[in-house]
């Protein structure tokens, strides 16, 4: 991710600077269809 940043154009990041990600585990694998196990 960091060379991917570094070769924006200064616009770009500009653009993006206050953007953030988050990232949910769970959230993927529902998307996928996977449900856990209850009771563990």
């Amino acid at each position: 991710m960091r060379a991917a940043y570094e070769s924006l154009d200064d616009r770009t990041r500009a653009r993006v600077s206050d953007l953030s990600a988050y990232h949910s585990l769970h959230y993927s694998h529902a998307k996928q269809g996977y449900t856990p196990k209850q009771g563990g």
